[in-house]
């Protein structure tokens, strides 16, 4: 891949928002007599997606602590969150106090939902970017099974901190050629659809420690989607992209797609996404748990789907792939270890 390709995308790479910030920036707005929902918020952030994490982070106490009237934020069923009655009624109470009124189901009523945020909406920021670098992604190409494969994945030793590692492996022998951990800072959440933003700052230091021991694999296999993503741009996609690299996406989870129910070679199904092939369904033929297969850049569906298929020897999965997890996996944990707790 050109490197003028890689250098121009790079510098293109928006700074990273600070969402827990953003998020309590948002709830601070919210008036007296006021709620908003998990959603509205994470509209306001500039993605639905990330609903899920909202929910989670208004959790930390520290927030409470420091004023910030999370009592306020509500269910879009107009329910109150929380686990606990009691969790339920203070913040009953609390709102009462504030002026909010209740229907006869406990749904808080309807005149005090609240959704007039002042927002740059950074998630929509980030999406922009991912659509407008999509275009830049060279046009796919046929590749040839390479002698050497690699793997390449993280394991969290705390919420903002992983070990991601690098495994390459001979492909007529399945015999490890070269391995390699480094550990970083990952502040940014995981939020569906922007993996990238919380895993391509370690893994392009993961490559770059490998190139400075030698010539890195032909081909990389990355934990993540590929173009099988809704903006055509999972990590595996930006990883190639910045790193300079072929790169075919793994992914446990389809972020997008309809798998057909045509059979493929070697094992699996084609997905669909827009009318066009994105990505195989393949359990590998160990008739395990479902992978989705995508390219990544620099490669075809067929031979992404052929290159998997020659390494996956292991039933967890593409041997580079689960033999980076065990190794990322081990080191995280021994990291934990050796710091006295869990993440």
């Amino acid at each position: 891949m050109a490197a003028g390709v890689t250098s121009e995308v790079a510098e293109t790479l928006p700074p990273l928002p600070d969402l827990s910030a953003d998020l309590a920036t948002l709830v601070a707005q919210i008036p007296r007599g006021c709620v908003t929902s998990y959603g509205d918020l994470a509209e306001a952030l500039g993605d639905l997606s990330a609903a899920k994490w909202v929910a989670v982070e208004l959790q930390r106490e520290d927030l409470t602590r420091t004023g910030v009237p999370v009592h306020r934020v509500i269910r879009r069923t107009r329910e109150l969150p929380g686990k606990l009655p009691d969790d339920r009624e203070r913040r009953q109470r609390l709102l009462r106090s504030e002026g909010c009124h209740f229907e006869s189901d406990a749904r808080i009523a309807a005149v005090h939902l609240w959704r007039e945020f002042v927002t740059t909406r950074p998630l929509r920021r980030l999406a922009d970017w991912q659509r407008e670098v999509a275009g830049r992604v060279p046009s796919p190409r046929q590749v040839s099974v390479p002698d050497v494969v690699a793997g390449v994945d993280l394991s969290y030793s705390s919420s903002t901190s992983a070990v991601a590692a690098y495994v390459a492996i001979e492909v007529p022998t399945g015999r490890v050629v070269t391995q390699h951990v480094c550990r970083a800072a990952t502040p940014f959440p995981y939020i569906s659809g922007y993996l990238t933003f919380r895993e391509l700052p370690p893994l392009l230091q993961l490559l770059s420690e490998v190139r400075q021991q030698g010539p890195s694999a032909e081909v990389v296999l990355v934990d993540g989607s590929g173009i099988l993503h809704p903006r055509r741009f999972g990590i595996a996609v930006s990883v190639g992209l910045l790193a300079g690299c072929t790169t075919i996406g793994i992914s446990k989870h389809r972020l997008c797609g309809q798998v057909r129910e045509e059979p493929l070679l070697p094992v699996g199904h084609a997905v669909w996404h827009e009318d066009e092939w994105r990505g195989i369904a393949t359990d590998g033929g160990f008739d395990r748990s479902t992978l989705y297969v995508s390219p990544g850049c620099g490669i075809d569906v067929v031979s992404a789907a052929n290159i998997v298929q020659a390494v996956w020897t292991d039933p967890r999965g593409p041997a580079p792939i689960a033999l980076a997890d065990r190794i990322s996996r081990q080191t995280a944990r021994a990291d934990q270890t050796a710091k006295g707790f869990s993440p």
